[in-house]
C-alpha cells in the first residue's frame, strides 16, 4: 500500500481538529516503484508519534468491522464497535495493489478511500488510480456463512509498529489486538473447534519478546543473501542462531467454561506442539515442582532449518505460531480488566494489567544463543541474544521486521527507531533499510517494484542523518502555528532541499538550531572572548580548551579584530 492522505475530523492528542497530512501528490506516482520511506520530523511535542497512533487506531477499528469471528465480549455492543473507535471522524486515502500479481503495473493498482463521520460506520470506496469507476465496498462480514467482508482484501495485511521509547499510547490498539486474538482462541477451545485459529487481525507490536520470535524466524527461513545486512560485522555481526529452548507451562493452558477447566493443551498439541517437537533436538516434561513444564531444545543446523520449513510454509507462518504463544501470557487478565482495556481511549493502558513473570507465564524462550562475529577475520563467539547492546537490538527490530514482511502488503510504523544508534549507524540507517528490503525482494515471488509498492514505511525521527537520505517530498515537517495548532508540510513545500544536505544545515532549517557545538561549551567560549583583556592570552586559552568547530574559528577571528 501507499498512503495518499489522512485528515482527522476531531482533535486527537496533539493533533487539532481537521488536521491533514498529505503523503503523495499526483506527480510522485513514479516514486512508488522505489523504496521511499516517509520521515516525519519536528520538535518534541509537535505530534509526530500521534500520526502513527491515529493510523494504528483507524486500522484496528477497521479490522473489527471486517472480522468474521469476534469474541462475545466484543460483539456484545456491535453497534458501538462499528460506529465508535478512538478516531471518531477521519478521511483516509491510499493506493493498493493485488499481492497475487507478482509484477507491478500501475493499471492494476486501486485507490482506496475510507471515510468515517462521528457516530457513523466507516465507508470504503474503491476506484482506479485516477478516481474513475468508483464503487462502494462493504466492510461487513457474515459470521453465519463465514463470509469475509469484501473490503478486507483492500486493507493492509499487516500493520506493524515499533517504538524505541516508552510510547505506551502507540501500543494501545496493538494490546487490544493481542487480547482479541487470545479471546478468539479461548472461544475455539471451549466450543471444541478443531485446529488453531489464525488471527484475522494483522496488528503486530514489536516488543522485546516479539523481536526474539521475528529474529528467530528470519534466521531459520531466510536465504544467506537476504541476511547479509544482519551478518555484516559493521552492523550486528550475527552469523547464525546456534541453540534455543522453548518453555511451555501446561498448567496454564486452560480456560473456564461453565465451571469446568478446558485445556488449551490438547488443541495446541495436535497442531503446534507436534510441529515443534518434530523440529526439536530433544524434548522432555518436568513435573518436579508440581507444575507440568514442557521443554523443547533446539541445536540449530541445516536439518533444523529444513524441519521448520517442512512444518511451516514461511517465516511469517512460523512467527504467527510464536505470536499466539506469547499472547497466551495474558491469561491472567480477567474479563473486567479486558473490558476496561477494550474500552480505553486514553493513556496508561499498561497500568491496567501486569504480565506474569518467568515463573508464571505460559511461554518464553530460554538460552537464546547467537553466533556473533567479533572480528573482521571471521572469528565468532557464542553469546546470549539478551547480551546485545540497545543499538544492536534496535537494528534487529527494524531489519528483521522488514525481512519477515518482504512479500506482504503492510504498513510499518517506526517511532524513532534509531535513538540508540551511533552516528555512523544513523548515517547508514536508510541505506541499510533499503539494502535489507532489496535483498529480501531478490528471494521473493514478487519483483522489486511490487515489493516496494506493497510496503509503506513511516518513520518519526530527530536525526538529520536520516533526513539527509530522504527526498524533500518524503519529509513531513510537523510544527506548531501561532495559535499552537499542529500543522504538517513537506520539506519541498517549505523549499528545503534535504537529500544529501549537510546535517548542520538540516539542523538549522528543520529544527531551528544553528549551533554547531553544545550550549555549555558555547557559553564558556563566548565568556572568554567577551571578558578578554589580553586577546593573545584569550586565543591561547580557547585553542587549548576547545576542540575544532566553526564557533571556535569565529571567536578567534573576532578576538583578532579587537
Amino acid at each position: 500500500m501507499k498512503l495518499i492522505s489522512l485528515k482527522i475530523g476531531e482533535s486527537f492528542r496533539s493533533l487539532p481538529a481537521n488536521f491533514e497530512v498529505r503523503f503523495l501528490e499526483d506527480g510522485q506516482i513514479l516514486d512508488l516503484e522505489e523504496f521511499r520511506p516517509f520521515c516525519m520530523v519536528g520538535l518534541n511535542g509537535c505530534g509526530k508519534s500521534n500520526v502513527l497512533e491515529a493510523l494504528a487506531h483507524i486500522f484496528y477499528q477497521l479490522e473489527l468491522c471486517v472480522a468474521v469471528h469476534l469474541p462475545q465480549n466484543i460483539l456484545s455492543d456491535d453497534e458501538k464497535l462499528r460506529t465508535g473507535g478512538t478516531i471518531q471522524s477521519y478521511h483516509l486515502e491510499y493506493l493498493w495493489h493485488p499481492n497475487s500479481l507478482p509484477t507491478f503495473e500501475l493499471s492494476n493498482a486501486r485507490k482506496v478511500v475510507i471515510d468515517k463521520k462521528n457516530g457513523k460506520e466507516p465507508q470504503m470506496f474503491v476506484s482506479s488510480v485516477n478516481g474513475s469507476d468508483k464503487i462502494q465496498v462493504s466492510l461487513s462480514s457474515s459470521a453465519i456463512n463465514h463470509m469475509e467482508a469484501e473490503g478486507k482484501k483492500y486493507l493492509p495485511k499487516y500493520v506493524v509498529a515499533y517504538s524505541s521509547g516508552e510510547n505506551e499510547t502507540l501500543s494501545i490498539p496493538f494490546i487490544k489486538s493481542r487480547l482479541l486474538h487470545l479471546d478468539e482462541f479461548k472461544e475455539y477451545t471451549y466450543k471444541g473447534i478443531e485446529g488453531t485459529p489464525t488471527t484475522e487481525n494483522g496488528l503486530i507490536y514489536v516488543d522485546a519478546n516479539m523481536s526474539q520470535a521475528i529474529l528467530l524466524c528470519c534466521l531459520l527461513f531466510e536465504e544467506d543473501k537476504t541476511l547479509s545486512g544482519l551478518r555484516n560485522i559493521d552492523y550486528t555481526g550475527i552469523s547464525k542462531i546456534t541453540r534455543f529452548r522453548m518453555c511451555l507451562r501446561e498448567n496454564y493452558f486452560s480456560v473456564s467454561s461453565f465451571g469446568d477447566k478446558v485445556s488449551y493443551f490438547k488443541v495446541l498439541y495436535e497442531t503446534l506442539f507436534r510441529k515443534f517437537k518434530s523440529c526439536s533436538t530433544m524434548s522432555w516434561r518436568d513435573e518436579s515442582n508440581g507444575n507440568a513444564v514442557i521443554y523443547y531444545d533446539f541445536y540449530v543446523n541445516d536439518a533444523t532449518r529444513d524441519a521448520f520449513k517442512a512444518h511451516f510454509k514461511s517465516g511469517i507462518e512460523c512467527f504467527q505460531a510464536f505470536r499466539l504463544l506469547y499472547e497466551l501470557n495474558y491469561h491472567k487478565i480477567g474479563e473486567a480488566k479486558e473490558k476496561e482495556i477494550y474500552d480505553s481511549q486514553g493513556i496508561y493502558t499498561e497500568g491496567k494489567f501486569s504480565l506474569p513473570g518467568p515463573e508464571e507465564d505460559t511461554f518464553h524462550f530460554l538460552d537464546f544463543f547467537i553466533s556473533k562475529k567479533i572480528s573482521k577475520s571471521g572469528t565468532c563467539k557464542e553469546i546470549l541474544l539478551k547480551a546485545f547492546s540497545d543499538g544492536e537490538h534496535q537494528f534487529i527490530h527494524t531489519m528483521a521486521i522488514c525481512l519477515l514482511l518482504k512479500d506482504s502488503d503492510s504498513l510499518i510504523l517506526l517511532d524513532e527507531p534509531e535513538t540508540h544508534f551511533n552516528p555512523n549507524w544513523r548515517s547508514l540507517f536508510i541505506s541499510m533499510l533499503n539494502e535489507t528490503l532489496h535483498n529480501g525482494c531478490l528471494h521473493s515471488s514478487n519483483d522489486i517494484p511490487t515489493c516496494n509498492f506493497l510496503k509503506e514505511v513511516l518513520i518519526t525521527s530527530h536525526s538529520p542523518f536520516i533526513i539527509s537520505d530522504c527526498l524533500p517530498h518524503h519529509i513531513l515537517v510537523l510544527y506548531k502555528d501561532e495559535d499552537g495548532h499542529t500543522k504538517a508540510e513537506t520539506a519541498s513545500e517549505r523549499s528545503i532541499k534535504t537529500y544529501g544536505t549537510s546535517i548542520n544545515v538540516l539542523t538549522a532549517e528543520i529544527f531551528g538550531n544553528s549551533d554547531s557545538i553544545g550550549q555549555r561549551a558555547y557559553q564558556e567560549m563566548q565568556a572568554i572572548k567577551d571578558e578578554a583583556k589580553d586577546k593573545d592570552k584569550a586565543i591561547r586559552k580557547i585553542n587549548s580548551r576547545f576542540g575544532e568547530s566553526l564557533d571556535k574559528l569565529i571567536a578567534i577571528s573576532e578576538l583578532k579584530e579587537k
